[in-house]
C-alpha cells in the first residue's frame, strides 16, 4: 500500500497542490501492484493517523527545510486546521510515528526542499533520521525543488518502480529525466550554477533557478563563489537495505514460456536476454508455424540444430522476437548485456583487452562456418551468463534511427572487427543471426509465467 500526501500551508509559497497531486496520482497508479490511499491537505493529526495505520510506501509533497528556532533539525511543513499558518513536523517527531506504526515503511519519498540536506547534527536530518530508524530506502532532495522539476522526477521515478526496478535504478531514471529537462530548456545549459552567498549569518547556497533571491542581498560583494552544480544531483538516496523493497532480486536465469529458451538477467539494464543466439531448430519451428520462406544455411541440420540461425533480415528477426513476446535489443542494450558483470566497460572482448585465439570463432579460426552455440559456454561469455558474445555470428540490434545494425562480428570477420564496441550496417547472409531481450514490462504482460533455470555449475570452476 502507498500513502501519497501533500500539504500546502497558506503562509508558504503556493505550488498548486491539487494539480500536482493529480500528476503524482497518475504516476503512482502506473505501478499496478500498489494500492493507493491519498491524503490531500495533510495536517499533523491526519498524517500521524494514516502513518500509524501502516503503509509500505509513503510519499510527501510539500515544503521542507533544516532550520528550527532551537536547533538544526530536518523538518517539513504541514497545514493547520482552519488556520493560514503552517505546522512544523520535525524529523524526530516523524521517526516516533514510524516506530509506532503497524507497518514500518520500506520506502519514504520526499519531494520537499532540503528534505535530504544534512544538518549540523547529521543524524537529525529528515532523510538520515528515517534511514537510521530502519526505513529501507529514503529518496529526498538536498536543495530547492520546484513544482515542474518535481513532476519530471516523480513521473520517471514511479514509471521505473512500476516495472520492478530497484529504488536506486528508479532514482537514477528520475535524475536522468531532470538532467534532460534542464538541458532542453531554452535559457539553461546542461548544468545549473550554485551560488554560495554570504548574508551576514553564514553561507547559504542558492541555485541558478533562484537568482531572483539575489535582490535580498546588498550586492555582488555578498557572492562568495560560483561553482558548477549538476542538475541531476538534486535527488539523493539513503539506502538502508538492498534496494529491492522486499520483493527480492530477479532470478539470474529464467525459461521463457513461449519458446522454452534460457534467458539471463542483465541487472545494469533490468532486462533479460537470450543466453544464446536463436538456433536453427528454433528459427525453423517459427518459419514453419508462420508459413514463411527461409533460405536456409547449408549447415541447418548439423549438430542437432544447435548451430545459430542465420540469413534473415532485421525485420524478419524482429517479427520472430515479437511472435515470442520479446523484442530485438537496441545497440546500447546489446552492449550493456555483453559487458554485464564486467568492471571495465571499455573491454573489446568479454575476457579482456587482448584477442585470444581459441576463445571465439573468427576468421582466424579457419572454420568457415558457425559452431554450436553450446560450445561457447566457457570463454566467450560474461559473468551474467550471456554466451557467444563476439564472433561466430553477428547479431541484429536496433540503432537510434530504428534501423537494424550488426554487433559482435561473425566467423567471417577478423578479430579486430569482432568486438563488443563495433557495430556496422549489414544485410541477411550466412554470418548474420540474432538474439532477443525481454523487459520486466514484457514479463508482466504474459502474466509472470516464467520459471527459473535449473542451477548450473560454474564452467570456470
Amino acid at each position: 500500500m502507498e500513502l501519497p500526501a501533500y500539504a500546502e500551508p497558506k503562509d508558504k509559497p503556493q505550488f498548486g497542490g491539487e494539480q500536482i497531486f493529480e500528476y503524482l496520482y497518475q504516476a503512482v497508479s502506473a505501478a499496478q501492484a500498489l494500492r493507493l490511499e491519498v491524503l490531500p491537505h495533510a495536517t499533523k493529526s491526519k498524517l500521524r493517523a494514516r502513518i500509524q495505520q501502516g503503509f509500505h510506501f509513503i510519499h510527501f509533497l510539500g515544503h521542507g527545510d533544516v532550520e528550527t528556532q532551537t536547533a538544526q533539525l530536518g523538518q517539513i511543513f504541514l497545514e493547520l486546521e482552519e488556520s493560514p499558518s503552517s505546522d512544523i513536523l520535525t524529523a524526530t517527531e516523524l521517526v516516533g510515528w514510524i516506530q509506532d506504526a503497524a507497518i514500518r515503511p520500506r520506502l519514504f519519498v520526499f519531494t520537499a526542499c532540503h528534505s535530504g540536506s544534512p544538518t549540523r547534527f547529521g543524524f537529525l536530518g529528515m532523510a538520515t533520521a528515517l534511514s537510521d530508524a530502519g526505513v529501507e530506502a529514503v529518496v529526498a532532495m538536498q536543495t530547492e525543488l520546484y513544482s515542474d522539476e518535481a513532476e519530471v522526477f516523480v513521473k520517471a521515478f514511479y514509471k521505473a518502480l512500476g516495472v520492478h526496478r530497484t529504488v536506486d535504478d528508479a532514482m537514477q531514471a528520475g535524475r536522468q529525466q531532470l538532467y534532460s529537462y534542464w538541458r532542453n530548456r531554452s535559457l539553461e545549459t546542461d548544468i545549473t550554477r550554485l551560488l554560495v552567498l554570504t548574508d551576514g549569518q553564514g553561507s547559504k547556497p542558492i541555485t541558478r533557478w533562484h537568482l531572483g533571491a539575489l535582490g535580498t542581498f546588498t550586492g555582488p560583494e555578498n557572492v562568495r563563489s560560483v561553482v558548477l552544480f549538476p542538475g541531476w544531483a538534486v535527488p539523493v538516496l539513503f539506502l538502508h537495505g538492498d534496494g529491492w523493497l522486499g520483493q527480492g532480486p530477479p532470478e539470474p536465469c529464467i525459461i521463457w514460456p513461449s519458446d522454452r529458451k534460457e534467458m539471463v538477467y542483465i541487472p545494469e539494464g533490468n532486462f533479460y536476454i537470450d543466453k544464446y543466439p536463436v538456433t536453427c531448430s528454433e528459427y525453423r519451428r517459427f518459419v514453419s508455424d508462420a508459413g514463411l520462406v527461409w533460405d536456409t544455411p547449408p549447415w541447418e541440420g548439423d549438430e542437432g540444430g544447435y548451430l545459430p540461425a542465420t540469413n534473415m533480415s532485421w525485420q524478419e528477426a524482429r517479427r520472430y522476437a515479437e511472435e515470442r513476446g520479446k523484442r530485438l535489443p537496441s545497440v546500447e542494450e546489446w552492449r550493456q548485456a555483453a559487458l554485464s558483470g564486467i568492471v571495465d566497460k571499455t573491454w573489446p572482448y568479454p575476457w579482456g583487452e587482448d584477442f585470444r585465439p581459441g576463445c571465439c570463432n573468427t576468421q582466424q579460426s579457419g572454420r568457415r562456418k558457425p559452431i554450436s552455440v553450446l560450445a561457447e559456454d566457457r570463454h566467450n561469455r560474461n559473468p551474467s551468463g550471456m554466451c557467444g558474445i563476439v564472433g561466430n555470428v553477428a547479431e541484429w540490434a536496433i540503432d537510434e534511427n530504428g534501423q537494424g545494425v550488426l554487433c559482435g562480428g561473425s566467423y567471417k570477420d577478423s578479430a579486430d572487427n569482432c568486438t563488443i564496441q563495433r557495430k556496422r550496417r549489414g544485410q541477411a547472409e550466412w554470418g548474420v543471426g540474432f538474439r532477443c531481450i525481454a523487459h520486466w514490462s514484457d514479463i508482466d504482460r504474459i502474466g509472470w509465467n516464467v520459471q527459473p533455470c535449473p542451477r548450473e555449475e560454474d564452467p570456470n570452476e
